[in-house]
């Protein structure tokens, strides 16, 4: 099956949210609790993405893949998730281990076995079954429940695709986000376990990943809608109004009860994005929209250890340049930028690496 062709738009926002994540994670100080508190909202795009790009694949697959053994779709599923973890696997390695020796060098961790323990459960994602981890790069908990959410739900997509887009996908979001969001007031929540059983954050990752689903779903059904100057000119203009609306909220707003109308204007303004009716579509396809979208995961992991300590780095710059807002956000995406072109290439590297010895290994006798 030939790929996909990528979504200039959807590159550039995955950026934009990497980067709203980046300014959440300021230590506490740098913007006073005022401001981009609800930006942890931004991986819930990067869940609902990952649930849009599975339907499309499997949407596609779906009169062949019904017949099959359930089993044979669970094979399927481990496979995809595994290729997606050898696939980061080498850049986030190399980000844990820059993201720890941050950390040693400013006194949060020490040499000793008990971090030392946290630093492998970092490698091993297991922050979200309460086994010991020290969260180095910020992004543990996120892998932890991608990797499992997808573990889950893809095998019954795969082989029931139109009941699970049609009911499950459909009743189980809501009624989640509800209910976290009446019991802990957001959807910041991690490791906490809903009822004292279920994980918060893998539940967050299945929600958010069917919602997915849901907006690859919906806007085909725009998308088959006839073209004409009228749909074409509400569609154009809808689309930056609700993006602005949308940043607007998640800069300025406090994190609140109001994360539920944030998704749902999230999931609006994705399936107006996907329907391909704006006149914005394809505007942005090209290698650099194509470059942003690939940098967004490097930040992603690159940022935390450096942003949320920022001031415990920012002490060692010249007297006059040791406070204020700028300096800490200047010198927090100096490190980040810095970081993730070490990482990038590092882990392009490694990649070479892994398959030189796969080959190698794997090379059938002459």
């Amino acid at each position: 099956m030939t790929q996909a062709k990528r979504n200039g738009n959807i590159e550039i926002l995955r950026f934009v949210f990497s980067i709203l994540i980046v300014l959440h994670h300021f230590e506490q100080g740098v913007f006073q609790g005022r401001l981009f508190t609800a930006c942890y909202l931004g991986v819930e795009f990067f869940f609902i993405i990952t649930g849009v790009f599975l339907g499309k694949k499997l949407k596609a697959e779906k009169e062949k893949n019904r017949a099959e053994p359930f089993g044979a779709a669970a094979k399927a599923g481990a496979q995809t998730v595994w290729k997606r973890i050898c696939g980061i696997y080498p850049y986030f390695f190399l980000a844990t281990l820059i993201g720890f020796a941050a950390r040693l060098a400013i006194g949060i961790s020490k040499p000793r076995t008990e971090d030392v323990g946290g630093l492998f459960g970092d490698f091993a994602f297991v922050q979200l079954f309460g086994l010991k981890s020290i969260t180095t790069t910020g992004t543990v908990w996120y892998l932890c429940a991608l990797f499992f959410a997808l573990l889950l739900i893809y095998p019954f997509v795969r082989k029931f695709y139109d009941a699970y887009v049609y009911s499950f996908a459909m009743l189980f979001p809501p009624v989640l986000i509800g209910l976290i969001t009446k019991k802990a007031g957001s959807l910041s929540m991690i490791t906490e376990n809903l009822f004292g059983v279920f994980n918060v954050g893998i539940l967050r990752a299945v929600a958010m990943i069917s919602v997915g689903l849901v907006v690859n779903e919906l806007a085909d059904r725009l998308k088959a809608l006839p073209v004409n100057r009228v749909n074409r000119f509400v569609f154009t203009a809808m689309e930056p109004l609700l993006y602005l609306c949308l940043f607007a909220l998640l800069i300025f707003f406090p994190r609140s009860k109001f994360d539920y109308l944030l998704l749902v204007l999230l999931t609006m303004v994705l399936i107006v994005t996907l329907s391909e009716k704006s006149c914005l579509y394809g505007r942005f396809d090209n290698r650099f929209s194509l470059f942003l979208g690939k940098a967004s995961m490097i930040l992603f992991m690159c940022h935390f250890f450096w942003v949320n300590y920022i001031s415990r780095y920012t002490k060692h710059l010249p007297t006059a340049l040791q406070e204020g807002t700028l300096t800490d956000v200047v010198l927090g995406f100096l490190l980040t930028f810095a970081t993730g072109v070490a990482v990038y290439f590092g882990g392009v590297f490694l990649q070479f690496v892994f398959r030189k010895i796969k080959t190698a290994l794997f090379a059938l006798p002459k």
